[in-house]
């Protein structure tokens, strides 16, 4: 039997099944608590445990604020959260909000780094991208993606039925 997470709602897409979760809906310019923000950035034990062993790849470009491009030309979208992305057929004169700034964050995170890709549902949209949970790996240390976007403000946690 699986034990509880606190990571229910934004990791429940990749799989995982968790207990009640502890985040918070930030927005863009939120105060975010160092508790809180140690909570999104940092995955439990427990959750990881759920997870498909981490497949170890090379970032080669940052589509957009929360989709990737691999050296092996795999196209990843960071699964359980969604950036700020312009409606189709915007044509305005300005970028649309927030836009930007996810895809700046990714591209500073992840541009280039080595990056592990876990797995827990299904593993490919229909449009053949790989759905994973990303951690950029720098020496010793593992940042996981979806949860530094969400701290920061640039990407909501995403509910799918």
């Amino acid at each position: 039997m699986r034990r509880a997470c606190r990571h229910q709602s934004l990791l429940k897409l990749s799989g995982w099944r968790c207990g009640a979760a502890v985040f918070t809906i930030l927005t863009a310019g939120a105060a975010v608590s160092s508790v809180v923000r140690a909570e999104l950035v940092s995955p439990s034990t427990d959750c990881l445990s759920a997870l498909s062993q981490p497949e170890r790849r090379t970032v080669a470009g940052i589509n957009d604020g929360d989709t990737l491009t691999l050296t092996d030309g795999t196209v990843v979208r960071l699964i359980g959260t969604k950036a700020p992305s312009a409606p189709l057929g915007w044509r305005g004169d300005r970028s649309w909000p927030l836009v930007d700034d996810a895809k700046a964050a990714l591209s500073q995170l992840a541009s280039g780094a080595d990056v592990e890709l876990r797995y827990g549902g299904r593993r490919l949209d229909r449009h053949g991208h790989a759905l994973a949970q990303v951690f950029a790996v720098k020496g010793d240390e593992h940042v996981w993606l979806q949860g530094e976007l969400v701290a920061r403000g640039l990407a909501p946690r995403l509910f799918l039925p």
